[in-house]
Parts: C-alpha cells; sequence; structure tokens
C-alpha cells in the first residue's frame, strides 16, 4: 500500500483566487464575496475535516498535511494546480553530432479554473491525474504563481467528463469490510439500525434545517415547526412496511444552546 502526501506550500492562502472566480465564475456571479466567503467557512469547518481524514484512507491514501487545503472557490469547489508538460524540439549532441529530438518539456505549473471538490473520490481523482493543491516549487515567481494560463492539457482534461459528486460517509466499525454510503440518510439510518454514535457532523442543508426549525428529521432532510407536524411524519414513517427504525419526536427535537432544558 503506498501513502502519498501531498507538497506543502504556505505562500498561497486557500483564499487566493476566491474574489476572481466569484467575480468571473457564472454559476457564483450574483453571489456577493462575503457571502461567498461565510459560505465556504462553513463547508470548512463541517464537512473539509471529514474529506481529508477519510482521504487520507484507503482506497485514496493522500494524505493532506496540517494546514493545506485547496484554493476553495465555493463549498465543494476548488482551484487545483497542474503541470505543463508540452512536447518540443529539443538539441542534443548524439555520436559527437548535434541532433534535434522531441522531449516532453515543463512550461510551470498553472491554476486550473473551479472543479469539484466535496467528497475524498473527485479529490482523489484530480490528484492521481497529477492535480495539487500548490504548485510544488518553492522559488516560483509570485507573477507566474498569480498568471492564468489555460494549457492544452487543461483544456482537454475540462472537456472530459467530470466524475459524479457524490458525498460519502464511511463506518468502519463492522470489521475489515467498511460499510460506505453516499447519502447522509443512508449513513444516519444505517446508525440508528446499528444503534451506533453518528461519527459525522450533518451536511450543510441539514444543520441550515436545525436553524429555523423546532424538529428536524435527518434522515429524511425534513424540518417541522411544531410537534404535530413533525409527529404526524414520524407515525407515517413508521407504518410502512419493512421500516421500523426512525428518531422519535424526542429525537427530531432541536435543542439550541440558550433553550432551556
Amino acid at each position: 500500500m503506498v501513502t502519498e502526501v501531498l507538497e506543502r506550500m504556505e505562500r498561497l492562502p486557500w483564499d487566493s483566487f476566491l474574489e476572481e472566480e466569484v467575480n468571473r465564475d457564472a454559476r457564483a456571479h450574483t453571489v456577493a464575496l462575503e457571502t461567498a466567503r461565510k459560505m465556504i467557512d462553513r463547508f470548512r469547518e463541517v464537512d473539509w475535516p471529514n474529506i481529508k481524514r477519510d482521504l487520507g484512507l484507503p482506497p485514496y491514501n493522500w494524505v493532506v498535511p496540517d494546514g493545506l487545503e485547496p484554493h476553495w472557490v465555493a463549498p465543494g469547489r476548488a482551484v487545483f494546480w497542474q503541470e505543463q508538460v508540452i512536447r518540443e524540439p529539443v538539441d542534443r549532441l548524439d555520436g559527437g553530432q548535434m541532433r534535434r529530438v522531441l522531449e516532453d518539456v515543463s512550461r510551470g505549473w498553472t491554476r486550473t479554473s473551479g472543479l469539484p471538490a466535496n467528497n475524498p473520490s473527485v479529490i482523489a481523482h484530480y490528484l492521481n491525474k497529477g492535480l495539487r493543491f500548490r504548485p510544488p516549487e518553492a522559488e516560483m515567481a509570485v507573477e507566474t504563481l498569480q498568471a492564468l494560463v489555460p494549457s492544452e492539457a487543461l483544456q482537454a482534461m475540462d472537456r472530459e467528463p467530470e466524475p459524479e459528486v457524490k458525498v460519502e460517509y464511511l463506518c468502519s466499525r463492522h470489521g475489515y469490510k467498511h460499510k460506505r454510503f453516499v447519502t447522509w440518510k443512508g449513513y444516519v439510518a444505517h446508525c440508528s439500525q446499528s444503534r451506533e454514535p453518528l461519527e459525522y457532523d450533518p451536511p450543510a442543508d441539514i444543520l441550515n434545517l436545525m436553524k429555523n426549525y423546532d424538529f428536524v428529521c435527518m434522515i429524511h432532510g425534513k424540518g417541522f415547526t411544531s410537534a404535530r407536524h413533525a409527529g404526524r411524519h414520524f407515525k407515517s414513517e413508521m407504518r410502512r412496511p419493512g421500516r421500523s427504525v426512525h428518531p422519535t419526536l424526542e429525537q427530531m427535537k432541536v435543542v439550541r444552546e440558550n433553550q432551556d432544558g
């Protein structure tokens, strides 16, 4: 088993390209920079630690040093770096004669546009293709680091279909074979069925529900404003054939820090 350790380069903080990407990217042009930063900070606090941990485990085996993280430009979307390798004619001495041969020549590292980066599988996909969180040359000129020079390799990569982006939840409490879940609903249902505590924080959409509702079903991602509506949901789900495990009304109740009891 080979574990790769990503290069650490602190010259470029994670938000180096956030403002430019928010202003340029059509997907985010309506989002103010301050709003985008708040959304990303929430993703960095809740989702990134879990992604980073799983990225270092099999089958990915990519260890991310503390303090290193992608250049986030949106929650679950980041700028990567890729080396430009171009095949060029080069003069080489061969048998006392100078001959011109074709060789792969590195033209430095350039950054990509924002790419999916919201689970270990998709991040490992790009790292295995040669992309990195930071360019490895610590002495690279600042002008080069800040310049966006599209390369043929990057343009070709952008034409490839992007892998399906799914959040993964891993449960390693069942022997050698780990159980993987691609939805929060499936993961919570498994933990509830097995009577195991959750090892992951809820995703951002569930956390937002907990801010706005008094009762939240984490399995189905639904919020309720009253105990009556939450109780109706509970009874309806418990009537379904084969469904015997579901959060109770008390478990669905949102308890806030400033709430008595």
